[in-house]
């Protein structure tokens, strides 16, 4: 792991504070092209540092993870042009009920993991996908079918205890969280362990950070000196982001969303007559 003296220490402060205020402020300018969806989360977390929600039910709990297990690329681009904006999880059975036709999505009783597969498998008896496709429609069932048997077994027990060993782990060391996730995502179709990570912190565990390239991108110019994090593998990623968090004594969540939001927005700086931090 690399070492950063206190001088590095304090820029890298500097300039993460310096990233969150300009976004804060990008945010609130109606003149900057921005995602609604971003600028409303810039508002709501780098602007006033809360956490997001834990889901009080299983059926928002649900919701929340098949939202994040379709924010892969092809998806997520799939979705918002079905939906004509970027899914959440209180869109998402919206957008199921558009994309398969299926009004039971819009009920919160199809949203417990065992009435979402026997949905999702009565989808697939009356339409016979070729469920190994990388299409978006045979995807997302299979990610569902996946994912609501893999649910069930983890919420067994109930919403609480379920939490529970997420604060556990959330408490462990990083290699102990990325196991975690790889387990959590082996028996999901074409759902790794960013995807998982990206709903656990979706739901208020903010150790987790979600491996993407927007995030990948920018960790060279805030910490210097070592090298460019796209070559290394997203477990190493991962523990890097869990250091480098430490180190600069923010949480891991809001070291992502600042990280994340900057590589989508920071080009902006432009329109304001000033050049990006370096």
């Amino acid at each position: 792991m690399i070492r950063l003296d206190s001088s590095q220490v304090a820029e890298a402060k500097r300039q993460l504070e310096s990233r969150r205020s300009i976004l804060v402020r990008l945010a609130n300018d109606p003149s900057v092209k921005m995602d609604d969806l971003d600028r409303a989360e810039i508002i709501k977390y780098l602007a006033s540092g809360r956490r997001p929600e834990q889901p009080s039910d299983i059926p928002s709990l649900m919701r929340s993870f098949i939202k994040s297990c379709y924010t892969y690329s092809v998806l997520r681009k799939y979705g918002t042009r079905v939906l004509g904006q970027i899914p959440t999880p209180g869109t998402i059975g919206l957008l199921l009920e558009m994309v398969f036709a299926e009004s039971s999505f819009l009920d919160d009783e199809t949203w417990y993991p065992k009435n979402l597969y026997a949905v999702a498998m009565n989808i697939q008896r009356q339409m016979q996908f070729d469920l190994t496709s990388n299409q978006p429609m045979p995807r997302m069932l299979r990610v569902m079918l996946d994912g609501s048997k893999e649910m069930a077994k983890r919420l067994a027990s109930g919403l609480q205890p379920f939490y529970e060993l997420i604060e556990q782990v959330s408490a462990s060391s990083p290699e102990a969280m990325w196991k975690f996730v790889v387990n959590f995502a082996k028996p999901i179709y074409n759902v790794g362990p960013a995807l998982i990570c990206d709903f656990i912190k979706e739901i208020g565990f903010v150790r987790f950070v979600k491996v993407d390239h927007h995030f990948l991108g920018q960790f060279k110019g805030l910490f210097g000196g070592y090298e460019d994090c796209r070559h290394l593998s997203n477990k190493r990623h991962f523990l890097l982001s869990q250091w480098l968090a430490d180190a600069v004594e923010i949480e891991p969540y809001y070291l992502d969303r600042i990280l994340y939001e900057w590589g989508r927005y920071g080009f902006q700086l432009s329109n304001y007559g000033r050049s990006s931090p370096q």
